[in-house]
């Protein structure tokens, strides 16, 4: 079935014409007539496609008619399989269930090294449906213990059922709806977050570095699950009281499972790194994406507390199969580490912590170039890097997706703004600052839609409970500057304005409750901001497809 067909289908199965559809999706007819004849396809997940499809589902709720197949039908039709997150998907089932590839490849018929070039992204199936559908037959036949559903369970982020091929299928090829779950926890931590919350908690403030002076050898073995433990809690020691204020490097693919089990080291570990971040250190961390969705949000909620420090540059690697060994390394001015065992194989591991000179240079270098060969992860913007981020939002050239529980800054009039600025009793030298800014937020938004879309969905609220405030989080303005309800629905309207003297603006009320604290823009395929409103101020700048993916097919947990 090719485009034309499968619209006209779903035309027919509405009963509506071309004007009915032109109408609910904002698509000329003469758009719709080229779609009808085959003379014309949209790309995919283009404005024009999801406008379409948006529209069909509008008609299919006005005459109650079920549809909600309808994305994944016009998804079918452009056989999308993103390459990246298929290949990490296969290498996770074969690494979490254990998979023998010599077994594997022979019950697909296929050359064991092929097999091993796929996974490594040197090749793609000349068929990608009927690899997948391979992959996927032979683990729902071979792998059936209940271990093996929890497992799987798991790894796909919901419970499966008896007959899981199709779970499966959709995992594997990148149906990210089912990573809601994780995605909904990881914002809501986010959201709910207050640093200086966490700081009177920890008691981060009184934190004393110590100075004392430290007798460690010149150099150290360490051995298994214990050496493991022990290596790093001494190099976090050594960085701590050295008087270097080097970046430190960070990497490790070992597995964690069991040296998670120890809260005692988890405490010390995280204590650790909390004093490295008092002394004023920068952490360079590599990321190993390479494991399930939803431990790899849990991971990353773990890090949030000293994401917000700014203090923390967060990589990951595009590819990064090593089946034989895990690794890690860890340097800074005066100290490294270095550890490897058998892949997956903790207990017999080895580790070595050096101060030496000439190896502390090898080791400072190797992890130069590890770091050369990442990617960033999480761009993080505070106040202290505001120039920074003022540089990346004016390059921004594509169309936007936003997703607000504030309102849009560059829509509010300078008569609206006046007003809850002058009911906040905010200073003369405040209220210039903020109206310079929204200012700039007009020119800039203006510039930008001459030749892109925004798309703003705004969360409806009730009078009840109402509280909301000035989105100010672009100059990193942290007092709190409320709407009355009043003024919040003058701003209502003068969206509903601004989109009708801007031909490339659109919005769209959602009734979405989940957040207070945080706005999402989502800018391309591979990056999304998250914005934090207060609490202080912040900007996450996402830049991995598998996470945006995520985000793109996201549908908020209302709350009650």
């Amino acid at each position: 079935m090719n485009f034309s067909i499968l619209l006209n289908d779903y035309i027919e199965k509405l009963n509506c014409t071309s004007k009915e559809l032109s109408k609910a999706s904002g698509i000329s007819e003469t758009v719709i007539s080229r779609y009808k004849s085959g003379d014309r396809t949209p790309k995919y997940n283009s404005k024009q496609l999801n406008d379409l499809i948006n529209g069909i589902i509008k008609i299919a709720k006005e005459k109650n008619i079920n549809v909600e197949r309808v994305k994944s039908d016009f998804d079918k039709i452009y056989n999308i399989i993103d390459i990246e997150i298929f290949k990490n998907n296969l290498n996770i089932l074969i690494k979490e269930l254990k998979i023998n590839v010599a077994d594997l490849s022979r019950y697909m018929g296929f050359d064991a090294s092929y097999l091993s070039k796929i996974r490594t992204g040197e090749r793609t199936p000349k068929n990608i449906d009927d690899f997948i559908n391979g992959i996927c037959k032979y683990i729902s036949d071979n792998y059936r213990r209940i271990e093996d559903k929890e497992k799987l369970s798991n790894i796909i982020g919901y419970s499966i059922s008896d007959e899981y091929n199709n779970d499966l299928i959709n995992w594997i090829s990148n149906d990210n709806s089912i990573n809601n779950n994780s995605i909904n926890s990881f914002l809501e931590k986010l959201d709910d977050f207050d640093l200086n919350d966490y700081i009177e908690t920890i008691k981060f403030d009184k934190l004393k570095v110590p100075t004392m002076p430290i007798n460690f050898p010149k150099s150290k073995n360490y051995y298994g699950l214990e050496g493991f433990k022990n290596s790093q809690l001494d190099t976090l020691k050594g960085i701590v009281l050295s008087k270097s204020k080097e970046d430190i490097f960070f990497y490790s693919n070992m597995p964690m499972t069991e040296a998670s089990k120890d809260l005692d080291f988890t405490k010390k570990f995280m204590f650790g790194l909390a004093l490295i971040l008092k002394k004023g250190q920068h952490i360079n961390i590599i990321h190993n994406l390479d494991r399930p969705f939803n431990e790899l949000m849990m991971g990353l909620e773990g890090w949030i507390p000293l994401y917000m420090t700014g203090l923390i540059n967060p990589y990951y690697y595009k590819d990064n199969y090593n089946y034989v060994y895990n690794t890690i390394d860890i340097s800074s001015g005066m100290y490294a580490m270095n550890g490897r065992c058998i892949n997956g194989n903790i207990n017999k591991s080895s580790f070595y912590l050096t101060n030496k000179k000439d190896e502390l240079k090898y080791y400072k270098d190797n992890s130069k170039s590890l770091l050369k060969k990442a990617n960033s992860l999480i761009d993080i913007y505070n106040v202290n890097r505001k120039s920074d981020f003022n540089k990346y939002i004016n390059n921004i050239n594509d169309d936007i997706n936003n997703i607000y529980y504030n309102l849009p800054i560059y829509t509010i009039s300078n008569e609206l703004l006046d007003k809850i600025l002058i009911r906040n009793n905010i200073n003369k030298k405040n209220q210039k600052l903020i109206k310079e800014y929204v200012n700039n937020e007009k020119k800039r938004i203006n510039k930008l839609l001459i030749n892109n879309k925004i798309l703003d969905e705004i969360s409806v609220l009730d009078k009840v409970d109402f509280n909301l405030n000035l989105s100010l989080s672009g100059i990193f303005y942290d007092k709190k500057i409320n709407y009355n309800y009043e003024e919040y629905k003058e701003h209502l309207d003068l969206i509903k304005k601004y989109k009708k003297e801007n031909k490339n603006y659109n919005y769209k009320f959602i009734n979405n409750n989940t957040f207070k604290n945080i706005n999402i823009s989502i800018i391309n395929d591979n990056s999304f901001i998250v914005s934090k409103e207060n609490a202080p101020s912040i900007h996450f700048v996402f830049n991995h497809p598998k996470l945006t993916n995520a985000i793109k097919n996201f549908k908020p947990q209302l709350k009650d």
